[in-house]
């Protein structure tokens, strides 16, 4: 006999992507070329279970610091945290509802507010984080390739990826050719 999970899981990602597409439409900015964005405020969406790749976007994000740009942090946890110490907002599996969509007050002032650039840093392709990149307010938005690429403008293959090092690396020299004029060193 056949396990039904298979079934489930598509039937879960089915309402998943329609609630995407229902949301995605009521949230849509004007788009504009990336060489005119003042990049003033950005968000960086990704997985911090890992406390190396959390340690490289932490690192990746101050050198936003330089440029006098406000970086947002949201990170999924795969597990629960307090919520003193951490640099950034946070989500975790108790947050994502069973058609994986996150809640909880981090997220929703996440997606208040108004960003110039957005960057899906989660190589794991975590469907919370998608859906949050998705709805976000962003005129600019860069992430990895995945089966959400008609929500980018900017899509980095990660095929060839194996860290978010390489990932971060990769995205630095893309935004100084295309709108940081060589101001990024990491």
């Amino acid at each position: 006999m056949k396990s039904p999970q298979p079934f489930l899981y598509s039937f879960r990602l089915a309402r998943f992507r329609n609630k995407l597409i229902r949301e995605a439409e009521s949230r849509i900015l004007d788009k504009k070329p990336v060489h005119e964005l003042a990049i003033r405020h950005m968000a960086i969406l990704f997985d911090a279970s890992s406390l190396e790749d959390k340690n490289e976007v932490l690192r990746f994000a101050k050198l936003f610091d330089k440029l006098r740009i406000q970086v947002h942090l949201l990170a999924y946890l795969d597990y629960k945290a307090g919520t003193s110490g951490l640099p950034f907002r946070h989500f975790n599996r108790g947050d994502v509802n069973f058609f994986f969509i996150p809640d909880n007050s981090d997220i929703r002032t996440f997606l208040d507010f108004k960003y110039d650039l957005l960057i899906n840093a989660d190589l794991s392709q975590n469907l919370s984080i998608h859906y949050l990149a998705v709805l976000a307010y962003a005129p600019f938005k860069v992430g990895p390739k995945s089966q959400f690429d008609e929500y980018y403008h900017l899509i980095l293959d990660t095929s060839d990826t194996f860290s978010i090092k390489q990932y971060i690396s990769e995205l630095i020299l893309i935004l100084n050719k295309v709108s940081f004029h060589g101001h990024l060193v990491y």
